[in-house]
């Protein structure tokens, strides 16, 4: 019996392709349009005999898959599959975006500002929008805010301006900032810093600013990140090129310039006819401070009696919320003291993230942010109690998830209406709850979540989208039934080893080690405990007993977990013994 080659044949897909098509769902948009582009793929993936139009795209895809590659090689076959995918857009109407998706799966690979300008003018293109030019002193998406499809390029634009501009923010910190960056980053970073303030009146780390507190985040935050990264850049290139107008000081002051007066002609005066006042002379309010929607688009309600409760308790993430304010400079050298004195051992770890968050803070950085975090260390060094520590003094509302023996994505994704457990995640009910689009996740014990990862389902994998700014802004709630924005979550995890950690999951976080605490620190774990203790019990430090007052045996103990059971035990017969008397 012959076939006809014409008929369309599909194979079943192996691993490599579905968990390949997986990793772009999880990179991508979640618009139709893009949900047509990742069925085009997967379609030409798994078909066995594609148009002969289509055969160069699907072979640089499966060098994707049949070759173990380095993360920058992946990206850049990735970037030629792409390509490829975009000179077929007059023959495949989905293969542009397909392109474009591609682009987004290399961004996890292989991150830079000049890659997401790329991207950026390729969803330009795809809407008939001109690209931006790195010279453009007003840049903007469309000539009016109101055009057809002007929304839709602004959710695509947004997260990797924010993206950019945030990446920019953390180099400051470090000793040499902008050190792994190139004159096309720089130059990306600053047009992607104009176009946040220009075409999304946003500041640089928060959005849902008002004409006032615009100019107040350009002035103490936006400004000086300018000027950091154009001496960034005269340090890159310190021959002076005529050709080169991004190189011109006087280029720079006259940009700053109109982008101020841009801002400040939003500003409509306070007083009447002949008063001089203006809102810009008022201090600000509580409603000028940094604020985000957490569900830009409408939750979908339902007539379901427990479903409505449970919808109408999460309604106010459809209003903006407050984001956690930068604490000082000097709050912050307070709270980086304090920690010292109760983790000594923990010096180094807590200079490296309390000094990251002191360049932003002298930045002018208005809003708290910090890049994901994973602490590090063998049993018993305090990681757990550090990270809730640093949790407790940033005062964020916080989300504890042990991992240890949990494979469990419902907590952060949610579960489906019309089952009796049906919920939205614990993370948006904490935000709802607590009414702040800020929040800090402390995954403990996270190298215990891989050995129940099944194929790219388990939670490490889950977890890579929400480390991803871009992605995170656009997270899915399969309760509430609509996209949730958690770019300002902060995440904080804990790990015994790296081993048994995805590598792609430890290039998102910025790993530090924790170091095992000395014999000399024990007594300052003893009173940790005790401290603990008497909180838990809702007592005041004074009513416990001193450590002296406690029968340890110090000659034998050898490891902080040792000392913490041991002043467990201690204290619950210190306490037997108050009530015999």
């Amino acid at each position: 019996m012959t076939t006809n080659p014409s008929v369309a044949r599909r194979r079943p897909p192996s691993k490599r392709v579905t968990e390949f098509v997986a990793s772009l769902r999880r990179a991508a948009p979640t618009d139709l349009t893009s949900k047509g582009a990742l069925n085009f793929l997967e379609l030409l993936l798994t078909h066995a005999c594609p148009p002969a139009a289509l055969r160069p795209l699907r072979a640089t895809l499966l060098l994707c898959l049949t070759r173990r590659l380095k993360p920058i090689e992946l990206a850049n076959c990735l970037r030629l599959a792409s390509e490829a995918a975009a000179n077929l857009r007059d023959s495949f109407a989905s293969a542009p975006r397909a392109g474009l998706l591609l682009q987004e799966l290399a961004l996890t690979h292989d991150d830079t500002p000049a890659r997401r300008l790329h991207l950026i003018n390729g969803y330009c293109l795809e809407a008939a929008v001109p690209p931006l030019q790195l010279t453009e002193v007003m840049p903007q998406l469309v000539e009016k805010a109101d055009s057809p499809g002007s929304a839709d390029l602004h959710e695509r634009v947004r997260p990797h301006m924010r993206a950019t501009c945030l990446a920019a923010l953390r180099e400051p910190a470090w000793p040499s900032p902008f050190a792994g960056w190139g004159v096309d980053d720089i130059d990306a970073a600053l047009l992607c810093l104009r176009l946040n303030y220009i075409a999304f009146h946003g500041g640089v780390a928060g959005q849902g600013m008002n004409a006032v507190g615009l100019k107040q985040d350009f002035l103490e935050c936006g400004q000086p990140l300018w000027n950091a990264l154009l001496q960034a850049r005269w340090k890159s290139r310190p021959d002076k090129d005529p050709r080169d107008v991004l190189a011109d000081t006087a280029w720079h002051e006259v940009a700053q310039s109109r982008l101020l007066l841009s801002i400040e002609s939003r500003i409509k005066p306070a007083g009447g006819k002949g008063d001089d006042s203006s809102t810009l002379q008022k201090p600000l309010l509580a409603s000028d401070a940094p604020s985000l929607v957490v569900c830009r688009s409408p939750i979908l309600r339902t007539t379901d009696r427990y479903d409505k409760d449970e919808v109408d308790r999460h309604l106010v993430l459809e209003e903006p919320l407050p984001l956690s304010p930068m604490p000082s400079a000097a709050a912050l050298r307070v709270m980086q003291r304090l920690l010292v004195d109760e983790f000594p051992w923990a010096g180094d770890v807590l200079a490296i993230i309390f000094g990251e968050l002191n360049g932003q803070a002298a930045l002018g950085v208005r809003v708290l942010g910090m890049p994901p975090t994973l602490l590090v260390g063998l049993p018993g060094s305090g990681k757990s109690r550090l990270a809730r520590r640093i949790a407790d003094e940033l005062g964020v509302p916080r989300l504890d998830l042990p991992l240890g023996g949990s494979s469990d994505t419902k907590v952060l994704g949610g579960t489906s209406r019309g089952w009796a457990s049906g919920k939205p995640s614990d993370l948006a009910t904490l935000m709802a709850t607590r009414r702040s689009a800020s929040a800090i996740v402390l995954l403990d014990e996270l190298d215990k979540a891989v050995e129940y990862q099944r194929e790219g389902s388990g939670l490490q994998s889950y977890l890579l989208a929400l480390l991803e700014p871009e992605t995170a802004s656009r997270h899915t709630d399969v309760f509430l039934k609509t996209s949730c924005d958690y770019s300002s979550v902060l995440w904080l995890a804990t790990a015994n080893r790296l081993t048994p950690i995805a590598a792609p999951l430890l290039s998102r976080m910025r790993v530090l080690k924790l170091d095992q605490p000395e014999p000399e620190h024990f007594p300052i774990i003893a009173e940790n405990v005790i401290a603990e203790t008497a909180q838990r019990w809702s007592l005041e430090r004074w009513a416990m007993p001193e450590t002296r007052e406690l029968d340890l045996p110090w000659d034998r103990i050898t490891s902080a977990r040792q000392l913490r059971v041991a002043t467990e035990q201690a204290v619950a017969s210190w306490a037997r013994a108050q009530t015999r008397h």
